[in-house]
């Protein structure tokens, strides 16, 4: 069947050397490092939520009932 995959030369003189290992470190360090920063700038000054979700997801949490029905007199009075 031939080597396996741990004696084929692209694993043993590229994928398995110090520099590699060290490379993909520090660019698994660097992105995690940066997403933050590139998210905020990506979403800065820009509303995430519009009045309109922000309704349907109060509406939502509160089990469907609006802040109007939940204050009438008659839902009071039971």
């Amino acid at each position: 069947m031939g080597t396996g995959f741990y004696h084929q030369w692209w694993y043993v003189y590229i994928l398995n050397t110090r520099g590699f290992i060290w490379a993909v470190t520090w660019l698994v360090l660097g992105a995690n490092l940066l997403a933050p920063i590139l998210l905020w700038a990506i979403f800065r000054g820009k509303p995430i939520w519009n009045q309109n979700q922000q309704q349907m997801l109060t509406t939502f949490l509160s089990g469907g009932r609006s802040k109007s029905a939940s204050n009438s007199p008659s839902k009071q009075a039971k």
